[in-house]
């Protein structure tokens, strides 16, 4: 007998739970004892195929058999990922699915659908006060956004991890969701179609914040008050006006305009906001947006990101090399200075290397289309 039918159990089931559910399964043919040990694992994790005829039982049949026919065994995560299955008629088995998994004790649902139309979940998803990460996710091929019920009032008491991709919601329900949640640590807003009031993305515990909007007509008025946020990443056009406040343990922002539209007074105020930042990369900017129009004193001009260690720059509209100095020397912790993708017409002159502080220890090299400087 091999040595892992002799394990106990409970040993074999952590094994399992290492691997998807299909691949899980594949074991119940070794032996009698191991037929049907797969359902000793507490997750359920299958990948759905391309689906080009018009039945979907290739999908369909094995969740059903391995959710609705497994007894009394815990469902503690259950990740779907049928963003390839282009039929619709799968859409109407997933409330069955997710319902059946709640009943045995969902934690974690990870739903990623390749249909167009609504997105079937049970209301009750919304107040099930087990579920500790939550992740909805529209294929990128699928144009229009997803439709998802939802009730007036969410409670997600232990709710840590949100993502929503390509999900059309409103405002006062994402709002809920962060009133309800006081344990909320990551968040990410993927080019989702927003409508309602002002988005308040308010949370004492949240660490980790990811908004991509790349639709910016679709985006509404934001405040984000997170003093405990640590990583925060943006990219769109800001088209809308966001406050930004109290983000006192910011320690890394990526922030990454389109430049085919930008108004300079929303982004001087935006990155006001992410100010405590000590890495921060800047893609799609002008050195002037730095600047502090309420400041007076013109050696002070460039006061945004006064803890900067790491700064990185990349896809410029324009560099301008003075300012650029006077950023790095009124800069005293900056630590490091990459440039990506800056344009060879503006690539850093060698004879500007003399000027920048002592301090600042660079190294500069070029290819094609980039140029690096770092501390040596």
């Amino acid at each position: 007998m091999d040595r892992i039918s002799t394990l106990p159990d409970e040993i074999i089931a952590c094994v399992l739970s290492c691997l998807t559910t299909k691949e899980a399964v594949a074991t119940s043919i070794l032996s009698r004892r191991w037929r049907h040990l797969y359902w000793l694992t507490d997750k359920v994790e299958l990948h759905g195929p391309k689906v080009k005829k018009r039945s979907c039982d290739s999908l369909v049949d094995p969740v059903n058999r391995v959710i609705m026919f497994r007894g009394g065994a815990p469902i503690k995560k259950f990740i779907l990922d049928a963003s390839d299955a282009k039929l619709a008629s799968i859409a109407s088995h997933v409330d069955v699915w997710i319902r059946a998994a709640m009943f045995r004790g969902l934690q974690e649902l990870e739903l990623f659908s390749g249909w167009p139309g609504a997105l079937a979940l049970p209301l009750s998803l919304w107040k099930h006060e087990q579920l500790t990460k939550l992740t909805l996710s529209l294929s990128e091929r699928v144009r229009k956004p997803q439709q998802i019920k939802y009730v007036e009032s969410a409670r997600l008491p232990r709710l840590r991890s949100l993502k929503f991709k390509g999900m059309a919601l409103t405002a006062e329900f994402i709002n809920q969701i962060f009133t309800s949640s006081p344990f909320l640590e990551d968040v990410t807003l993927d080019n989702c179609y927003w409508t309602g009031g002002v988005r308040h993305l308010c949370s004492k515990s949240l660490r980790r914040l990811c908004l991509f909007n790349h639709e910016d007509k679709h985006e509404v008025n934001t405040i984000i008050d997170a003093p405990s946020l640590i990583y925060f990443n943006y990219s769109g056009e800001l088209r809308v006006d966001y406050t930004i406040e109290n983000l006192n343990s910011l320690s890394k922002a990526d922030i990454i305009l389109d430049c085919d539209y930008f108004n300079s007074q929303a982004v001087g105020k935006f990155l006001a906001g992410i100010d405590m930042a000590k890495d921060v990369s800047l893609f799609g900017f002008r050195l002037e947006w730095l600047k502090n129009e309420d400041v007076n004193d013109p050696f002070d001009e460039l006061s945004i990101f006064g803890n900067l260690r790491k700064l990185e720059l990349g896809y410029m509209l324009q560099v301008e090399w003075d300012m650029l100095l006077d950023l790095l020397y009124s800069r005293p912790l900056l630590e490091a200075l990459v440039f990506e993708e800056i344009d060879c017409e503006s690539i850093l002159p060698e004879e500007e290397l003399d000027r920048f502080p002592p301090n600042l220890k660079v190294k500069p090299w070029e290819t094609s289309t980039r140029i690096h400087t770092r501390t040596l």
